[in-house]
């Protein structure tokens, strides 16, 4: 199953015109066609929704991947072997 889009502006206003009519998050995804995660979200902060975030995720990585070719442990074992054909 594939990833949903975000929702369009257009469904964004109609959520906007439910939630001051006081509609329930259960009735809103099914007049909207979205699920009902994606429109929470979307009600929790209408301002940044759909703006990627500058967070940093994650562990910053200590040795790059070239470095770590660098350190293979069998790099001459590898290496001798070729010569000896």
């Amino acid at each position: 199953m594939g990833r949903a889009g975000h929702l369009t502006l257009a469904e964004q206003s109609k959520l906007d015109v439910m939630r001051q009519m006081e509609s329930s998050l259960h009735e809103m995804p099914r007049l909207v066609k979205k699920s009902r995660s994606s429109i929470r979200r979307y009600l929790s902060d209408p301002v940044s929704y759909g703006q990627k975030h500058n967070e940093y995720n994650g562990q910053k990585r200590k040795a790059s991947s070239r470095d770590k070719r660098k350190r293979h442990p069998n790099r001459f074992q590898l290496f001798d072997k070729s010569q000896q054909n």
